[in-house]
């Protein structure tokens, strides 16, 4: 049994990886193919992949929050971040490191299902793109 525990961790671990690569809309694609395959497999208990605890918009949302805390904070607080990655939801700056993928493993473990949004530390904010459509008539 241990081996067959072990070879589930390690596929855990590989989908996990996987989804990391994933835009969001392809991560619930794959969260409802689990779903399928559970139902396939003839499980009796209502899988929790059937149940987001989110819809996009407020994923959105929740990102775009913690982009403008991120903004909002001082300069020499930013600064102090330079040359790393920071992880960030809604008004609280979770972690950071130099390196992403450690980052996330980290984060991942105690903020799972969260938006999280990880911001090079040295990023700027950019201004918002305005478009002018052309008027008719």
């Amino acid at each position: 049994m241990v081996s067959t525990d072990s070879a589930r961790t390690k596929i855990k671990q590989q989908l996990i990886s996987v989804a990391d690569t994933l835009p969001f809309e392809k991560m619930q694609q794959l969260l409802d193919f689990a779903a399928f395959l559970r139902q396939q497999h003839g499980s009796v208990s209502q899988p929790e992949l059937d149940k987001p605890q989110e819809t996009l918009d407020e994923w959105e949302k929740a990102l775009s929050h913690a982009e403008a805390y991120w903004f909002s904070l001082p300069e020499p607080i930013r600064l102090s971040y330079a040359g790393k990655v920071v992880a960030l939801t809604k008004d609280r700056i979770l972690d950071s490191d130099p390196q992403l993928q450690s980052l996330k493993r980290r984060v991942r473990k105690q903020f799972a299902n969260q938006p999280i949004l990880y911001l090079d530390a040295d990023a700027e904010l950019l201004p918002p793109l305005i478009i002018h459509s052309p008027k008719i008539g």
